[in-house]
């Protein structure tokens, strides 16, 4: 009976997403499956011990807080930005690291207002309960995934990031009104990385990068900047804001044996600027992608790539040329086409583990990984010729031997 009766309180304090709160007893009967005279009955009882409260003519009172969720109108940025709960929430992700702000903020002040817009709530709805903190996301979560404005690289790529995203940003937004969901949490509010371990086959073999190098170099020559992101994207294995910001700087090391020259360029990682301020030391050892670093300088560029012009416009125009170059060597998984900087990560896992025998210890530091973990699980599967190779001969040569 008790639960009943808190059922009917909270469909009538509460409603579900988007409907009219009280929500009229006739659809609250058919919610919980009761004839709407058992409805009222019990409604009755809620009022007799308190928990729904009413004025002397024996009619509900609605809350004024309660009126405000109903008054749902599309939010432009700077209305949402002043709503009180949010204008708090702001000022907290803007102090969050010892007075800095995190990285992220921007994006997920737009997350949250794009989740509250298109699920038409007020951002105080969010923090009303769990429960219908749950059946917002998830409200949202259907009508990304049946709304036809939605990009075909999104449709391609699935919906699923653009969801877990907006998931955390209502955990952070819900965390700091003291709304939490615990670790391992499953469900529509996991905090799981979605794809986690995914896309650790993600690579391009040597015979593969060769066809791309050809590939490059005739279309756009050596001295394009496809060029250089594309060779300096795999050897530094940084990310895309980060390669795009690498400055045309570098140490020369000559090695006195070989004679084999290195460049050691400084990438800054804005995701793990809690490890040494994100600062990771780059190394680029291919001859032609040194000379074409050697040709970009003394053309005075101080970034590796032409950025005297709009950043936006030479950006897409070398997710263009990527996607052409994967095309072009035969790739067909959709991550590539997708996530095409990205993806030059990945490959640039792959290229240093296997020139480094799979030493993960090595590559994690070459390539800018924390942990040893997360290149093994996310980047750097081994691939089943080097495991077949290592059975036919090395591991079969050592137990004969």
């Amino acid at each position: 009976m008790k639960d009943i009766v808190d059922e009917i309180v909270r469909l009538r304090t509460k409603g579900d997403i988007q409907e009219i709160i009280p929500l009229p007893m006739n659809q609250i009967a058919k919610k919980i499956g009761m004839s709407r005279q058992q409805t009222i009955r019990y409604r009755d009882l809620a009022i007799k011990v308190g928990k729904l409260a009413v004025d002397e003519n024996r009619k509900e009172i609605i809350p004024d807080q309660i009126k405000k969720w109903q008054e749902f109108r599309i939010l432009r940025k700077d209305e949402f930005t002043k709503k009180p709960l949010v204008k708090e929430w702001i000022t907290d992700l803007l102090t969050r690291k010892q007075g800095k702000p995190i990285k992220t903020w921007k994006k997920d002040v737009v997350t949250l207002r794009k989740l509250c817009n298109t699920c038409q709530i007020n951002p105080e709805q969010l923090i009303i309960d769990k429960q219908t903190t749950e059946k917002i996301v998830k409200n949202y979560a259907e009508l990304c995934m049946f709304n036809n404005t939605f990009k075909k690289v999104q449709k391609i790529q699935g919906n699923s990031n653009t969801i877990h995203v907006a998931v955390m940003v209502v955990r952070n937004f819900c965390a700091y009104y003291n709304i939490t969901w615990p670790r391992g949490t499953s469900g529509i509010m996991s905090g799981k990385v979605v794809g986690h371990g995914k896309y650790a086959d993600i690579r391009m073999t040597s015979n593969e990068l060769d066809r791309a190098d050809k590939f490059i170099k005739k279309k756009w020559g050596i001295d394009s900047d496809i060029y250089r992101i594309f060779w300096i994207g795999i050897e530094s294995c940084a990310r895309k804001t980060t390669l795009l910001e690498m400055k045309c700087e570098w140490t020369k090391h000559i090695n006195k044996k070989t004679g084999k020259t290195i460049f050691s360029m400084i990438a800054f990682e804005s995701k793990t600027d809690h490890i040494k301020n994100g600062k990771w030391a780059k190394y680029i050892t291919r001859k032609d992608t040194q000379h074409s670093l050697n040709i970009h300088k003394r053309n005075e560029f101080s970034w590796i790539w032409n950025h005297l012009g709009s950043r936006w416009s030479a950006e897409n125009k070398m997710r263009k040329q990527l996607r052409e170059i994967f095309k072009h060597v035969g790739k067909i998984d959709d991550y590539y086409y997708t996530n095409p900087f990205h993806s030059l990560r990945h490959v640039g896992a792959h290229y240093w583990l296997e020139k480094s025998n799979y030493n993960y210890g090595f590559v994690a530091k070459v390539g800018g990984w924390h942990t040893i973990d997360e290149l093994k699980k996310s980047y750097g599967e081994m691939p089943p010729e080097f495991i077949i190779d290592m059975l036919e001969t090395k591991l079969v040569h050592n137990m004969f031997s």
